[in-house]
């Protein structure tokens, strides 16, 4: 039966080491459903046969909500602790486990719902932990029913659908990172979204932390949107220039406002400038992301330009920096994004491209 949401406690750690490792040749999959009324989607794995998802993706969509995690970082160690899942409110679902030890084990996760631990196989995948989709569902209390031809997996309570999850297979090749910086700006942002909202596609949104208290619910857009938020300081300073304390004041204050914005931390980064040392890498244990294709549309502010130079230079696994502050930069996106899908490209986050390359081979990627 259908256990209630208030009751998901969800503690998932994977150890870094002698989890069952899963070769490149398995196959990626995108799972595509429906919450409150939006179509959703998200990445998951064949292997042998199983699909393979993160276990935050499947609660979030069964549970009918976008499942929040509080992502905090730990100034001693400087490492990004997952602490217990948030439900949609921003509340705690049920006991405070923030000091609690994360449950880990060589070959498995233990998934705790309701007071019950069960165990379960854990794959790493590209540096991320999947669950078996049908395990994991029927430990949240449904039973599951797949079609013959494996495309399509029902959540059942009883008798009654709860949810119908379609699954296509993910060719990856032709997948490409469109980034922005410096938003969201009111207008531009907006516009952005709803261009790759036609084509089901995503990108990612390198912040100011300015910007997003100028416009929070933007911030909150791009999340539901199913793109990604990355931090890019809170006023744009040189990182390179700054001492270790005001790097992390940089960060930290930029992730705390999207945490209210949004309720989420960016877990990516992209320094300003593209500038970055190893006192930068030190201070502050996220990943970067710089990029290799670079539109100069904060030069240029040309809408034909900049959709002419993206057109005619993109190529699979390119990693493309534009602005969403500039006007003429959302209007080259909206007659880019659905020409770039028609031409066979899929328009993925910087998380996504990590999923189908190995965030090590993406172009950009800091080392």
């Amino acid at each position: 039966m259908k256990k209630g949401f208030f009751g998901l406690l969800i503690f998932i750690m994977v150890c870094a080491v002698n989890v069952t490792a899963v070769s490149a040749a398995c196959t990626r999959f995108t799972a595509q459903t429906e919450v409150d009324g939006k179509n959703v989607s998200f990445t998951g794995y064949d292997v042998d046969g199983k699909k393979l998802v993160k276990i935050w993706d499947l609660a979030g969509v069964l549970k009918n909500t976008v499942c929040m995690f509080d992502l905090s970082w730990n100034s001693v160690d400087k490492q990004l602790n997952i602490l217990p899942m948030y439900n949609y409110s921003g509340e705690l679902s049920g006991a405070d486990y923030s000091t609690a030890e994360p449950v880990c084990s060589e070959s498995a996760v233990y998934l705790k719902y309701n007071g019950d631990v069960t165990e379960i196989p854990a794959y790493l995948i590209n540096g991320s932990n999947y669950v078996e989709m049908n395990a994991a569902g029927y430990i949240m209390g449904y039973d599951i029913r797949v079609s013959d031809d494996g495309s399509v997996v029902e959540f059942l309570a009883g008798d009654t659908v709860i949810k119908k999850v379609r699954l296509n297979t993910f060719t990856d090749s032709k997948c490409i990172a469109l980034t922005f910086d410096d938003g969201p700006m009111k207008g531009s942002t907006e516009k952005i979204l709803a261009a790759l909202d036609k084509v089901g596609g995503h990108a990612t949104f390198f912040v100011v932390g300015e910007m997003v208290d100028e416009y929070p619910y933007l911030v909150k857009s791009i999340i539901e949107q199913g793109s990604e938020v990355g931090n890019h300081t809170y006023d744009h300073s040189r990182l390179t220039d700054l001492s270790d304390a005001d790097i992390l004041k940089e960060i930290y204050s930029t992730s705390n406002s999207v945490y209210a914005a949004a309720g989420v931390y960016p877990y990516i980064g992209r320094p300003p400038y593209g500038a970055i040392n190893e006192v930068v890498k030190t201070a502050v244990n996220i990943d970067w992301y710089n990029w290799n294709i670079d539109t100069l549309d904060w030069k240029y502010r040309d809408p034909e330009y900049v959709y002419n130079y993206v057109m005619e230079n993109v190529k699979d696994g390119d990693v493309v920096l534009m602005h969403d502050l500039h006007p003429t930069t959302a209007q080259a996106m909206e007659k880019a994004i659905p020409d770039l899908a028609a031409k066979g490209f899929k328009l993925v986050t910087i998380d996504e491209l990590a999923q189908a390359k190995g965030k090590e081979n993406i172009k950009g990627f800091v080392k």
